[in-house]
């Protein structure tokens, strides 16, 4: 009988050369633009810093959020294929022990 177990593991240790993506993930600071700090102590200009710096991690905080949802999704995927083989797998074993 052939029997398939695999890991995620396994899976990524097998094939680390190779991958789904099309190009490299998305980094956080290829999206967003870093805040600069102001060269003065003008009011209106570490206001605008302060505002910067915040949205900087509110966009840090989104970065984070989707990229965890794409890790999820990855590991959805990765189960549904291990169990789409194992169901193959399976399908055959009982057709080479019962024929059709």
């Amino acid at each position: 009988m052939v029997l398939l177990i695999a890991s995620a593991a396994f899976v990524f240790g097998f094939v680390s050369s190779y991958s789904n993506l099309y190009g490299p993930y998305p980094s956080f600071i290829s999206k967003v633009r870093k805040p600069m700090r102001p060269f003065s102590k003008d009011s209106y200009l570490n206001e605008q810093y302060r505002y910067d710096v915040e949205q900087y991690v509110k966009d840090a905080k989104s970065y984070i959020q989707a990229a965890h949802n794409d890790i999820n999704t990855i590991n959805d995927e990765i189960s549904g294929a291990i169990d789409a083989a194992n169901d193959v797998v399976d399908e055959y074993n009982t057709y080479v022990q019962f024929g059709y």
